[in-house]
């Protein structure tokens, strides 16, 4: 789901840290929220939004379950700011948490294929669409929901491109791994298209690196960008995963 707001910088507060501006917060008329698929604009402030507890935390805020009252549509509000957007069930990091460490499971490579589309196809719309490099892309930034659709999140550190540069000075810069094929004592492998995709990504200097359309000329990408019956079984069995991570997370470690 899209957001269309224009919204006031107001916090948003969970249930336990009361904020003693909350019922001034809530007199004030400081937004208005479109769903996708609804013809109608919603003009609201906080006393329409029912706070259901935190979602998760990161360096740039804090992400909460709401409810909007008058719809009844579930959202993810984001920081002081009171950023409205679709409610996914759990990311990538979570949900292979409890697939590796819990069910002592692997992702097919079909399920890979279709992660690996979505997030590029996501970079690759940022890119040439809104002129931002996201930057920090992770399993902590993908997002899964119940019915195997993935999105990417998170733009606290992307950066808007002039020129086709990011302006920014602090990019992180490391040797990163080689990924070697991924065999376990089954005998499971990794097709060399999809180490050869993964290598390519990794390779240390970005001017070397391969732009989105090269990407895309991939195999393993041309292969899971078709859609077809490995795609459709592929969502279903990330939905599944996205719901019992979601209602099982692994605790964390102290």
């Amino acid at each position: 789901m899209s957001s269309n707001l224009r919204l006031n910088s107001l916090p948003v507060n969970g249930n336990k840290n009361e904020s003693p501006y909350k019922n001034v917060l809530r007199s004030i008329p400081n937004g208005i929220l479109k769903f996708p698929g609804d013809a109608l604009c919603y003009t609201f402030n906080m006393s329409h939004l029912q706070d259901l507890g935190v979602i998760g935390k990161g360096c740039y805020g804090t992400v909460y379950k709401n409810r909007h009252l008058d719809t009844g549509k579930l959202l993810a509000v984001k920081g002081d700011c009171c950023i409205c957007m679709e409610l996914m069930d759990i990311s990538l990091d979570a949900l292979y948490k409890r697939v590796y460490t819990v069910k002592h499971s692997r992702l097919l490579e079909n399920v890979v294929g279709h992660i690996t589309v979505c997030t590029v196809d996501a970079l690759d719309y940022l890119k040439k669409e809104l002129k931002i490099m996201h930057r920090d892309v992770k399993p902590s930034n993908i997002l899964v929901d119940s019915h195997g659709s993935v999105k990417l999140c998170d733009f606290g550190i992307s950066a808007q491109l002039v020129d086709s540069v990011a302006r920014t000075s602090n990019i992180a810069k490391e040797d990163p791994p080689i990924l070697k094929p991924d065999t376990d004592e089954s005998g499971f492998k990794f097709s060399l298209p999809l180490v050869k995709f993964i290598n390519t990504c990794l390779t240390k200097d970005p001017t070397d690196r391969p732009k989105y359309d090269a990407l895309k000329s991939f195999e393993f990408y041309r292969k899971y960008s078709l859609g077809g019956p490995e795609i459709e079984k592929a969502k279903q069995v990330l939905g599944v995963e996205a719901v019992d991570a979601r209602d099982n997370p692994v605790e964390e470690r102290a």
